[in-house]
């Protein structure tokens, strides 16, 4: 029952923040949610209400506080639950028998719907002059110009490596700073437990909300920052601490304390112990993490949206804008190229995963 409503909560939740599906397809009828007024408030309407965006956030905020409260207050109650004890416990396969095939067939359906159909309609759409249904008569206007566009030197170049710096500058920081966090917090240093607190903190707050969050701060700072890649990266690292944290945790809880103490037996001092120590074996589980958190930076769009400037645009938030210009074969085209990319570094992280048998918290 935990289980079952852990996962229906984190549905709930997800939903409930969302702003892609609901913006992309909401908006065009005229149809809002929490998530897309706030983007309304602070980005179309001239001037920006950030004021009202705030009030927004703060409600959107209020209510996933609620239910946290009460997944909290089950939690407490857990022990109840336990099923797998020591004694006359032996976990078994079931055996589906002919049931077997028909499992087959609904996991193939849903990744033939979920992800073949979707994708095969973007390349689609990408080798058209316009947007369009599917016929015979438009295999014959295929072309390649869309590609030669979006390939070309200009706009999507800069893009393209504005995303990779921001992947790759904030999976550098969030890795050895979870990794820290996490070995103080496994090892009961003092106060630990209150970086292992404000690491995880991030986890609660809409990727949205947060947005807005850092949009005041940069916007009230006493210097420029607002706009730049720079607040991005900031706004990411802090976003996806907890997701470092998770993993490096996971990592340091394999390494026993018997190799610290005979490093610290030896005269090291303890921050040599980490890094001599620590870090080499915490290496496959901060491989995996890098990749992990590059991956999730680069593909978010609703926190940046309300960051990014003239200088600063990433792919996510590109592909928003051509679909708010009605650039819908460029769109296609580019989604292609940033598809095929992120599924090779996908199959990095995958690889990576399963030669160290990492796990991923």
């Amino acid at each position: 029952m935990p289980g079952v409503l852990a996962l229906l909560l984190l549905s709930f939740i997800r939903a409930f923040e969302s702003f892609e599906v609901p913006a992309i397809v909401g908006l065009a009828g005229n149809i809002e949610v929490l998530s897309t007024s706030i983007y309304q408030s602070s980005r179309a309407t001239t001037p920006p209400n950030f004021g009202q965006a705030g009030a927004y956030s703060v409600c959107l905020l209020a209510f996933l506080a609620c239910l946290l409260y009460f997944y909290g207050r089950l939690s407490r109650h857990a022990h109840r639950y336990q099923t797998i004890t020591g004694k006359g416990y032996r976990p078994r396969v079931i055996d589906l028998g002919r049931g077997r095939y028909a499992s087959m067939l609904v996991l193939v359906a849903i990744l033939l719907f979920v992800i073949g159909l979707p994708l095969a309609i973007i390349v689609f759409v990408s080798f058209q002059p316009f947007f369009g249904s599917f016929s015979i008569a438009s295999l014959s206007r295929w072309m390649l110009k869309n590609y030669a566009t979006v390939i070309g030197p200009g706009f999507f170049r800069s893009t393209l490596v504005n995303t990779l710096v921001l992947g790759t500058v904030t999976a550098s920081l969030v890795v050895p700073f979870t990794a820290l966090c996490a070995w103080l917090a496994v090892r009961r240093k003092p106060a630990a437990w209150v970086l292992d607190q404000l690491a995880t903190a991030p986890l609660t707050f809409p990727s949205i909300v947060m947005g807005v969050a850092f949009l005041q701060v940069f916007v009230n700072l006493p210097f420029p920052l607002y706009g730049t890649l720079t607040s991005v990266i900031v706004a990411s690292a802090v976003a996806y601490l907890p997701y470092g944290m998770r993993y490096a945790y996971a990592g340091v809880l394999q390494i026993h304390s018997d190799l610290e103490e005979a490093s610290t037996a030896s005269g090291a001092p303890q921050m040599q112990t980490f890094i001599k120590i620590v870090l080499p074996l915490l290496s496959a589980s901060m491989i995996s993490c890098w990749l992990f958190v590059f991956l999730l930076a680069v593909r978010a769009m609703s926190l940046p949206l309300l960051l990014v400037g003239p200088g600063s645009s990433l792919v996510a938030v590109s592909l928003f804008d051509l679909w708010q210009n009605g650039q819908v074969t460029e769109l296609a085209a580019m989604g292609t190229v940033w598809v095929a990319l992120m599924t090779c570094v996908s199959g990095c992280f995958y690889l990576v995963a399963r030669r160290y048998r990492i796990l991923t918290a």
